[in-house]
């Protein structure tokens, strides 16, 4: 194969070595002793053995052994990032059906504008970029944070923003990608051949943690409902026992005018009186008794009611859990008011 070669870094130090004049009466000065070579750099050494590499990957290339150059070449890569050593490896992944790895270092080659690269090189790569892409998706991620963990099919695609163009072989995908103080983003799309997708990850704010639910959050909802239960069953048997203490005063009120009034009962003459006088007596106690049960179970019913209401509204005001208010959402009392009458009227979803 060519190999495309990369300017070496190293240098050769040459060191001169003063000459001393000879004074007439002294005898001249010992010879200074010869100055050692200085040691090779780090960067230096990392060319030198990436050279290496680059030179027995080709020699694998040559021999059409792919895999093993390719691995000699990606071993120069991990220790260089010189030009000539991408543009190597990718010529070997496009032998290995590595399309999309083969993308990325033509671009690399071409977009590169150091003194390692040779322009003759770059318009080659640039060339090779355009061919390669006819196979691939280039695919355009958006990220509207910064600094965010970015995924391709569970490898790392590294922090957004993103400048440059994902390059994907044709199919289906998954985009993945987190950040402290947002959920998990995650969104799949397709991708063809020769297309340019653009793919925006949703990120929204991560919800507020749920406080740990204490023994008396979990029988809340049922202190609720059964406090709505006995509060409304109170209002219902206070509307029932009112009716039927209007139907006994009702009664009364009949009696009493087919007596012509109450100064009979107070001495009946005749044996019809006695009797009709004691059913006017125990139909008003009935209505007095069923009236005082009225009040007493509205009381009931609507001390059950505000008790029930007040802990709804701490429930609401309070932020607890959501799955507590679901069985009361929508929930409304209204009164009812009419000519002698009144009441209310719930309405909700349970």
């Amino acid at each position: 194969m060519r190999l495309h070669r990369t300017r070496s870094l190293l240098t050769l130090v040459t060191l001169a070595v003063a000459s001393s004049s000879v004074a007439q009466a002294a005898p001249p000065p010992p010879k200074a002793p010869a100055a050692e070579a200085a040691p090779m750099t780090t960067t230096a050494a990392a060319v030198e053995r990436a050279k290496k590499l680059q030179l027995e990957g080709a020699r694998l290339f040559d021999e059409g052994k792919f895999p093993q150059a390719y691995v000699a070449f990606l071993a120069a890569w991990g220790v260089s990032k010189l030009p000539g050593i991408a543009a190597n490896l990718a010529d070997c992944e496009m032998n290995l059906g590595k399309f999309r790895e083969a993308a990325d270092h033509f671009r690399y080659v071409a977009k590169d504008t150091s003194t390692d690269s040779k322009p003759e090189e770059r318009k080659r790569a640039q060339g090779k970029l355009d061919d390669v892409q006819k196979r691939l998706g280039a695919l355009t991620v958006i990220v509207p944070i910064d600094d965010a963990d970015v995924s391709l099919d569970g490898v790392p695609l590294g922090k957004s923003p993103f400048h440059d163009t994902v390059f994907v072989d044709p199919g289906s995908h998954a985009l993945d990608a987190t950040h402290d103080g947002y959920e998990p983003a995650h969104i799949t799309f397709e991708a063809a051949a020769g297309s340019t997708p653009i793919v925006r990850l949703p990120f929204q704010p991560a919800r507020r943690p749920e406080d740990e639910p204490t023994a008396f959050d979990k029988i809340r909802p049922w202190i609720l409902r059964g406090g709505a239960g006995v509060g409304l069953a109170g209002i219902i048997a206070g509307a029932a026992t009112a009716a039927a203490a209007n139907s006994k005063a009702a009664s009364a009120k009949a009696q009493r005018v087919k007596l012509g009034g109450m100064d009979v009962c107070s001495d009946p003459a005749t044996t019809t009186l006695v009797t009709d006088c004691k059913a006017l007596k125990e139909t008003g106690t009935k209505q007095s008794a069923l009236a005082n049960a009225s009040m007493g179970t509205f009381i009931t019913g609507g001390v059950f009611l505000l008790a029930t209401g007040g802990l709804y509204a701490w429930t609401v005001l309070s932020h607890k859990n959501d799955s507590l208010l679901k069985p009361f959402t929508g929930l409304r009392v209204a009164p009812v008011v009419g000519a002698g009458e009144g009441g209310v009227v719930v309405v909700g979803r349970w």
